[in-house]
């Protein structure tokens, strides 16, 4: 009796041990090719992944430098640090960062009067950006306003007057602006600056005197800016004497929408003095005052806070007019005497005896 198997079965199970060991083999690729896709998609998922915009305007100038507000998003899981930044025009680099500030709206915050930032200015460069996280920052560059940005840097120059002559949006420049932001872990970062109009109106607070006769007898201060009446605080003037231990003197008055209060100083001693306005315990705007000032044109000087992106003057807006003269009262005329007896009676006027009772 035969029992050899038929060759047949013999080549079928052969075939059937090929197409098992070809399935194998791809499903151990797709396995190895599935754990590096998903530890390559780990990978980038954990680390940071920065979006930057950047904008700045005329009404960002500050006394320390042109104001750069910059918005920082952080797309990753993976934090990142910023720990510098340089502007470019045209691609090249104009200027490094003086430092930064944590709220960029402190640029504007003093309009019409530029902005002091020294206090919250950060001279150590490192604005964290946490995971799944956007904050929004403000950059100080070491440049100044149009012409005379730096030295005859031309695309310091190009920078600055086209930021300074936007008025009106969109504001167009045959020059490209950008910021380089040295970011750690990872590659720079360049992000397109964007030019936006300065503001127009704006809230703040404008100091001014009374005179009559040429002598200085009441300062004066109301708010700019703001149509809204509503608008109430009371706001506290403060009056130092130079060169002198004597306690300030303190006026309060409120202020109310537009309206202007006034503090009466023409009881003030001959001599200089420090005044400064105050809302919450916190300045507004401050300077110097000379008394007695009847000859000079601008007895408010040395502003802390220089003018605005508006102002063309260097100091305070130009002081209030002396009070107008009232108008003399009209003269009256004397009440005609009733007439004697037989006398016959001016028209309009009652004979004597006529009247009633």
């Amino acid at each position: 009796m035969n029992t050899t198997p038929p060759a047949s079965d013999d080549k079928r199970g052969r075939t059937l041990g090929w197409i098992g060991a070809i399935f194998g083999a791809v499903g151990a690729i797709g396995g190895l090719a599935g754990v590096a896709i998903s530890w390559k998609s780990q990978r980038d998922l954990n680390q940071a992944n920065l979006h930057v915009v950047a904008a700045v305007s005329a009404s960002d100038y500050t006394q320390q430098g042109f104001g750069v507000r910059v918005a920082l998003i952080n797309r990753g899981l993976g934090g990142t640090t910023v720990t510098n930044a340089t502007l470019l025009v045209d691609g090249q680099p104009i200027a490094s960062t003086r430092g930064w500030v944590r709220d960029p709206r402190i640029f504007s915050g003093s309009l019409p009067y530029r902005a002091n930032v020294k206090r919250e200015l950060l001279d150590d460069v490192t604005v964290r950006v946490g995971g799944r996280s956007a904050r929004s920052v403000g950059f100080v560059f070491p440049l100044g306003r149009c012409p005379g940005a730096t030295m005859g840097d031309k695309g310091a120059t190009a920078l600055a007057c086209t930021v300074s002559r936007c008025t009106s949006g969109p504001c167009r420049s045959r020059h490209h602006f950008a910021i380089r932001l040295k970011v750690s872990p990872g590659k720079d970062h360049e992000a397109d600056v964007d030019v936006r109009p300065q503001l127009r109106r704006f809230a703040g607070w404008r100091p001014s005197v009374a005179r009559r006769a040429g002598a200085v007898t009441a300062l004066k201060i109301r708010r700019v800016g703001t149509n809204d009446p509503t608008m109430s605080e009371v706001v506290a003037l403060e009056l130092w004497p130079v060169a002198s231990g004597a306690s300030p003197r303190v006026l309060r008055r409120p202020v109310v929408g537009r309206a202007t209060a006034l503090y009466p100083i023409g009881d003030l001693p001959r001599g200089r003095y420090v005044w400064a306005f105050l809302t919450h315990d916190r300045p507004l705007i401050s300077g110097s005052l000379r008394v007695p000032c009847k000859r000079c044109s601008e007895p408010l000087t040395a502003v802390r806070g220089q003018v605005g992106p508006r102002e063309t003057a260097s100091g305070l807006p130009a002081a209030a007019p002396p009070s107008p003269t009232p108008p003399r009262a009209p003269r009256r005329t004397p009440a005609p005497e009733p007439p004697g007896p037989g006398e016959v009676p001016a028209p309009g006027q009652e004979p004597p005896g006529s009247a009633i009772g």
